[in-house]
């Protein structure tokens, strides 16, 4: 079992608990009561036909976000590392099935928060509460933000065009033309609606064009390479 001063220093480098002290986490932690679950690699955490009434930050290892049509046709929708926080917009509709399945990436530990307990002010109406649902809404206006970009990938007109755009705003993310990814290369083909094999046919060819190189998820862009 973690320390509550441990899952403090963990929970502290989450966007959901953004500038709160270690004791205010602690606090918080008393006041939210969440779940610790952990998950082998594979293992289903949240399943499609569940209502969900709880979300989750990832504080070890890293969760997947995917869909899986009738045909068995897998498309992933995002990877969520340590810190992340995962299942909040499916936690906000507590009366809608969802059709999202989230599975552990590798071998994960999650707390799992109850949406209720966090977008319902404790008796005490603390102001660390306060704060939290406020980063909360941060958090979900990102995945917003998540959602838009990869509708925007998936809109260009060919690879090339949605490699670019993504490859691109990972590097204006980062700050810097060396990046990593959070994709394999099976799980980025799938995240643009892509051929693995078409993926990296096209990846191969923009390195001989020198438009690009890459070692694993590690990414190297030149500095004259633009979003088309």
């Amino acid at each position: 079992m973690r320390s509550q001063e441990e899952t403090a220093g963990r929970l502290a480098k989450s966007r959901l608990f953004e500038g709160f002290e270690s004791a205010e986490i602690i606090q918080m932690l008393g006041c939210l009561s969440p779940r610790r679950m952990r998950y082998a690699r594979g293992e289903l955490i949240l399943r499609p036909g569940e209502r969900i009434r709880e979300f989750g930050i990832v504080m070890v290892g890293e969760v997947c976000g995917e869909r899986t049509d009738i045909a068995g046709e897998r498309s992933v929708a995002g990877m969520i590392g340590e810190g992340g926080v995962f299942g909040e917009i499916l936690a906000i509709g507590l009366n809608r099935t969802h059709t999202v399945t989230v599975r552990a990436a590798a071998d994960t530990e999650v707390l799992l928060f109850s949406y209720e307990r966090v977008s319902a002010t404790c008796g005490r109406s603390c102001e660390c509460h306060r704060r939290l649902i406020h980063n909360l809404f941060s958090v979900i206006g990102e995945q917003y933000f998540a959602l838009a970009d990869r509708l925007y990938y998936l809109s260009r007109r060919t690879l090339r065009h949605k490699l670019t755009a993504y490859l691109s705003d990972c590097a204006v993310k980062s700050g810097g033309y060396v990046f990593e990814i959070p994709f394999t290369r099976e799980e980025l083909a799938s995240y643009l609606a892509a051929d693995r094999s078409a993926l990296s046919r096209e990846l191969a060819a923009m390195r001989r064009e020198g438009l690009v190189d890459f070692s694993g998820r590690t990414f190297r862009l030149a500095k004259t390479e633009r979003t088309p």
